[in-house]
């Protein structure tokens, strides 16, 4: 299962990278991908988007006890990086959130 997830993580840092910003772990550690966020200022808008591309999308952690982080957290949403994820699927939803963004900008 962990092999997969990063194989679908590595998928979308290279496709996602240059259209919104990844909230990725630090390079010193090897992350266990339970999560894979992006961060953009339009999230709601993307969120509803991939709703209606049958994505199911999460908001993890929306209130912070630090309020200096506040619009960092109204920024993020995360995809789905679970191991059963076809290679079909994961590019729909790759497509999915760059036709989103590229339809905000």
């Amino acid at each position: 299962w962990q092999k997969r997830r990063t194989e679908i993580a590595n998928y979308y840092i290279d496709r996602l990278k240059p259209y919104t910003d990844l909230v990725l772990p630090n390079k010193k550690c090897t992350s266990a991908w339970h999560k894979f966020v992006i961060k953009h200022p339009a999230r709601d808008t993307i969120k509803e988007y991939l709703k209606n591309e049958n994505i199911e999308t999460r908001i993890h952690y929306p209130n912070t006890l630090d309020n200096q982080k506040i619009n960092f957290n109204r920024q993020c949403l995360s995809l789905p990086i679970y191991p059963e994820l076809t290679d079909s699927s994961v590019e729909h939803i790759t497509q999915s959130v760059i036709s989103a963004i590229k339809l905000i900008s």
